[in-house]
């Protein structure tokens, strides 16, 4: 069972605002993607205040992460890229075809193409093949090292270590 805390109406702020990506910040703040200026923002839930962060650019965002201090996202030509908390937007350069990904972190991401999973190093700038025993899988998530495989008939995890 779940109780509602705390409801958060953006289209109250002064700012307009039309969240297309949104994710936790550092201080009870929330990542902000506001498509109506086309600009990243930080809003604080707590005193309903919205701070753009960001100048304007164009391009969709297909997919985003967030942490305490960033946000990342991939926009529809495939190009990858960090803002910081202080604005600062920065190209981390362009990625490989994709069915499915997931950021890792500012270097790595895991992505799926034609049933087979992949790493990439941005840094190294190397893609390395991940051998699994499912030939077919519908999703993989990954965290903390260890990778989980959706199939259709069972969830199958395991450990991954970098030498």
């Amino acid at each position: 069972q779940l109780n509602e805390t705390q409801k958060i109406n953006l289209s109250e702020n002064t700012t307009p605002i039309l969240a297309s990506a949104i994710g936790l910040a550092f201080g009870n703040r929330l990542w902000i993607y506001n498509s109506l200026s086309q600009q990243i923002g930080l809003f604080d839930y707590l005193k309903s205040e919205y701070k753009t962060i960001s100048t304007s650019f164009r391009g969709e965002i297909t997919l985003y992460n967030t942490n305490y201090n960033s946000i990342q996202w991939i926009d529809k030509n495939n190009n990858w890229y960090t803002c910081s908390i202080y604005g600062k937007i920065t190209s981390l350069g362009k990625i490989p075809n994709f069915d499915t990904i997931q950021i890792i972190s500012n270097s790595e991401i895991l992505y799926k193409i034609e049933n087979k999973l992949f790493y990439f190093n941005r840094d190294e700038n190397k893609t390395f093949l991940i051998d699994l025993e499912a030939k077919t899988f519908n999703n993989f998530y990954y965290k903390d090292q260890f990778l989980t495989i959706f199939t259709n008939q069972e969830i199958i995890n395991y450990k991954i270590t970098t030498l």
